[in-house]
């Protein structure tokens, strides 16, 4: 017999294959993003760059749930009602499929402030924001399984390339974005110029290469 709280194997099967299949996509867009925004922000990339010898460096996270919050890979987590609900004062019947808008929500001033429209990290440091003004990964207790997972894959391969190479963007405008599959995506692939290898003083030929491919 389960416990009242104790999953199913229907549904640790389903979440496991969720975890292993669902989440490459998201969190490359998520790197592309990073990556699009930081270089275009070099007193955060310093910052970044000054941190890497610590593992659990604060502001590395700062940049990661930033970056979410200003391009959230995710726009569209819908909720079909199984009940009938009231919501700001209006009646929806169950079977209705509920959105919330991430980028108005992310970008709201009254929860973020009347820079939120700007990347800026170090609003992560000040204190944590209101619960469920940020919701790249959904809220509530559906909140997505690879979260946690998906933050550290990120902000590992965030140190690794930056002790490797000196990156630029390829140009100082912001990257657009489109819709690719269920994820937004940099428009012109979160391209970036290698000046050099760390470690190697000898600036080598700038190449152009993209994160955002997909």
């Amino acid at each position: 017999m389960l416990l009242e709280d104790e999953p199913s194997d229907e549904v640790v099967r389903d979440e496991v294959m969720t975890l292993l299949v669902a989440g490459h996509e998201t969190t490359a867009v998520a790197l592309a993003w990073l990556f699009e925004r930081l270089l275009r922000h070099p007193e955060a990339l310093a910052r970044v760059r000054a941190g890497l010898d610590d593992r659990k460096d604060p502001y590395r996270t700062a940049v990661f749930k930033e970056a979410l919050r200003v391009r959230p890979v995710i726009t569209n987590v819908a909720r079909r009602l199984t009940e009938p609900v009231e919501l700001a004062g209006y009646r929806l019947p169950a079977g209705v499929a509920v959105l919330p808008s991430v980028v108005a929500l992310q970008l709201d001033p009254r929860y973020w402030g009347a820079d939120a429209h700007l990347f800026r990290p170090e609003r992560w440091l000040d204190g944590s924001p209101q619960q469920n003004a940020w919701i790249p990964f959904g809220g509530g207790a559906r909140r997505c399984l690879g979260a946690m997972f998906a933050q550290v894959e990120v902000e590992t391969v965030l140190a690794a390339v930056l002790r490797t190479v000196e990156l630029e963007a390829d140009r100082p405008a912001d990257e657009g974005s489109e819709m690719h599959h269920i994820t937004m995506i940099p428009k012109r692939g979160a391209r970036v110029r290698v000046l050099r290898r760390l470690g190697n003083q000898d600036v080598r030929p700038a190449a152009t290469e993209s994160f955002g491919e997909v």
